[in-house]
């Protein structure tokens, strides 16, 4: 639980970055990408949100996102994100849009990969909570 709060707040400082890219920059090429960069920040941090709703209803959920494989995930992902988008912030700087989209396209299904994951970890608690529970014999 703790690894997902502190990756949502990672996610939050991301899409700040984002925005920075897309306010600051004049071409529309680098906007239109910064623009989908953030929308995709918009759409990781929804889903996380969703998940941290659904692991505080069901217990399932929480142990879950204990499993030590969704742990390591979590640290990657809160390591390689910020360190990503801060390289792409950086870049838009110096490059021209048709030099930047190499980065962009880096970003983007780096980003991909995080919200599959994401989804199906959410789909697996909705999964896992409707199971029924076998009865107990008396």
């Amino acid at each position: 639980m703790r690894e997902l709060r502190s990756f949502l707040n990672k996610v939050l400082l991301v899409k700040r970055d984002l925005k920075y890219v897309y306010y600051s920059s004049r071409e529309e090429n680098k906007k239109a990408d910064a623009k989908q960069l953030v929308v995709q920040a918009i759409t990781i941090q929804k889903s996380i949100e969703k998940l941290l709703s659904l692991t505080s209803q069901s217990r399932l959920g929480r142990k879950l996102l204990e499993d030590r494989k969704a742990e390591l995930l979590l640290k990657k992902w809160e390591k390689g994100l910020p360190r990503r988008v801060k390289d792409y912030k950086d870049k838009a700087k110096k490059l021209r849009s048709e030099h930047l989209r190499k980065f962009y396209d880096a970003i983007l299904q780096y980003m991909d990969t995080i919200l599959e994951e994401l989804v199906s970890w959410t789909e697996d608690i909705q999964t896992l909570k409707d199971i029924p529970k076998v009865p107990k014999d008396r």
